[in-house]
């Protein structure tokens, strides 16, 4: 009497398609729970900026530190995202502000999270923001222009 051992090809074959078939389906909807948890992180540390603006219009009466600089940012990134106010702060009444959250890498995650001075958050689609390159030697403390003709297809979160 043969005892047969391992298994066969047939068996084998099944095994590799099952596991296929599987990484076909978990691998998309992993990725889409990746993204938002990033965004997550991004949101949490715009909100931690924001409570820490309000301590500091408080304080101030004002969110710059002058008229020619933003007062400065508790979290100025997350892993994947870099957080900066948008636009420069010359000529800005000094009762307003707008901080923004943009992707590190925008070919992997190309929407950003903006919140303003009343609390209200949207996420845009597109952004023609970018995050200084780590070498970059003069970052920008801001993000230039203005995020109704920076960032497109908004909505409130």
């Amino acid at each position: 009497m043969l005892l047969q051992r391992g298994y066969s090809l047939i068996e084998l074959l099944y095994a590799v398609v099952l596991l296929g078939i599987l990484a076909t389906l978990a691998i998309p909807s992993m990725t889409y729970y990746i993204r938002q948890a990033r965004l997550y992180d991004a949101q949490k540390a715009l909100l931690i900026n924001f409570h820490e603006l309000e301590r500091f219009y408080a304080q101030n009466y004002r969110f710059k530190k002058n008229s020619t600089t933003w007062a400065t940012l508790k979290e100025i990134e997350t892993e994947h995202f870099c957080i900066k106010f948008q636009g420069n702060p010359r000529g800005v009444k000094g009762d307003r502000f707008t901080l923004k959250a943009v992707a590190k890498n925008k070919k992997l995650e190309p929407r950003s999270i903006i919140i303003d001075d009343d609390k209200q958050l949207r996420i845009c689609e597109t952004t023609v923001s970018e995050c200084d390159p780590p070498s970059h030697p003069n970052k920008t403390p801001y993000f230039s222009g203005d995020s109704t003709r920076t960032d497109k297809l908004c909505k409130f979160l």
